[in-house]
């Protein structure tokens, strides 16, 4: 890392430390860093979602943030209320979704 890029990250980090930053920050931070995430797939991953948010649709932070929204829909959906999902109707197509989800991890 050139000199010059490493202290404007030391700076971001300064703020991110004093509790005194803004989500610009943080997308500075996470694009500044992203070249050099050697290895590291998840930091790669949110750094490439945080760069190209306007088209990114896939990869394992779009999949994990989908499985989690689709958990809490159905939580609020049938565990919250105590509502049985019927087995011998046709499930809503988000339970079919999260059953694939889950079971691909």
């Amino acid at each position: 890392m050139k000199p010059i890029e490493k202290a404007k990250a030391q700076k971001l980090l300064v703020k991110l430390e004093s509790g005194n930053f803004d989500e610009n920050d943080i997308d500075n931070l996470f694009m500044r860093l992203r070249a050099y995430s050697h290895g590291n797939r998840i930091f790669r991953e949110v750094a490439d979602f945080v760069a190209h948010n306007d088209e990114r649709n896939k990869g394992v932070a779009t999949e994990s943030l989908e499985a989690f929204y689709l958990s809490f829909k159905y939580f609020l959906e049938y565990i919250s209320p105590k509502k049985s999902l019927d087995i011998g109707s046709s499930f809503p197509l988000y339970v079919k979704k999260l059953m694939r989800m889950t079971l691909k991890y």
